[in-house]
């Protein structure tokens, strides 16, 4: 054997190159099915009219001045902030939620009392909203909506923040 070739019994040609495919390979087929659903734009849905029908796939986007409104009316829906902890401690909408998008799969449990409400998700620019959407999507939530703009709407529209 020359000192270049490498051995099928040298540590690098071990099993740890397949190992890791078997890791990588779900990761990025989850990531290639993930494309669709972020790259899609939320039609704009009426929230109100969506509850009031009580259709039960009721999911759009929500304008900040009609969000504004919704949450003075009897029954607002929920909101839930994807962002970091320290974005959400940096400005929020009030009464908010904060479950980073990063544990949106761990932390749905803490929505199950708000399942047959609605939810309105949003984070800085709209990514992470999707993901969080479609998380909550396959785990049974029904009634989800975006912040059309998300916080950078609200604060273009210099709507309240709480810290």
């Amino acid at each position: 054997m020359t000192s270049g070739s490498v051995s099928p019994y040298h540590p690098r040609s071990s099993g740890v190159v397949r190992g890791s495919c078997r890791r990588t390979l779900p990761c990025l087929l989850l990531a290639l099915a993930l494309v669709p659903a972020l790259a899609a734009d939320d039609p704009p849905v009426q929230p109100r009219a969506a509850a009031t029908a009580g259709s039960e796939a009721a999911s759009g986007s929500v304008s900040a001045t009609r969000l504004q409104d919704w949450l003075r009316e009897p029954r607002p829906p929920v909101v839930l902030d994807v962002r970091s902890p320290k974005e959400f401690r940096a400005g929020h909408i009030r009464g908010a939620i904060n479950i980073p998008h990063t544990a949106i799969g761990s932390r749905s449990g803490e929505l199950a009392d708000y399942a047959g409400r609605d939810i309105v998700v949003y984070c800085e620019t709209g990514l992470r909203a999707r993901y969080a959407r479609w998380v909550l999507d396959r785990q049974g939530f029904t009634r989800l909506h975006s912040l059309d703009g998300h916080i950078r709407a609200w604060r273009e529209h210099k709507l309240p923040l709480v810290p």
